[in-house]
């Protein structure tokens, strides 16, 4: 599958940092090398220059709010932005991603990202390997699941 979308990472905590070996293992059981991967400090630049911000927790959508207050409309947790697309039809062949992303917004509750943690992914940081390995498999079922909806590949739930 394939989609016209640029992928970048960045966080709140370390910069130029190596991913942990327990995140190496677990991203590695999904052939994922992510061994020249260096973390990086999120700014507002990096939010201005995204058409869509994913995040791990609301705590983190708070954050980039913080940053760039009119951010809201694409800013989402992992978890939030799958259980939307679930909702709504898919991405159709000629929809833009960022109209797509309009529609699950206007899908959301107000004030979403005040919420008690339902959207939250644990942060496996300085924890076992079996935590990470279910955080990773976690994430990998998430964005699956959001590439076929980006994608338009599946049947609506509704």
């Amino acid at each position: 599958m394939e989609l016209p979308v640029r992928v970048s990472s960045a966080g709140f905590v370390l910069d130029g940092e190596s991913p942990p070996d327990a995140t190496r293992r677990a991203s590695a059981r999904y052939d994922l090398d992510i061994d020249d991967h260096r973390s990086r400090i999120i700014d507002a630049d990096l939010v201005e220059g995204a058409d869509l911000v994913v995040v791990m927790t609301n705590q983190h959508a708070r954050q980039v709010l913080a940053l760039v207050p009119h951010a809201g409309p694409r800013t989402f947790t992992l978890k939030e932005l799958v259980r939307l697309a679930a909702d709504i039809e898919p991405r159709g062949d000629d929809e833009e991603p960022s109209a797509w992303l309009g529609r699950l917004h206007e899908h959301r509750p107000p004030s979403p990202h005040l919420g008690n943690g339902d959207n939250d992914i644990d942060d496996p940081f300085g924890r076992s390997d079996r935590v990470h390995r279910r955080v990773a498999a976690e994430v990998v079922g998430l964005v699956d699941q959001l590439l076929e909806s980006m994608a338009g590949q599946r049947e609506p739930t509704r």
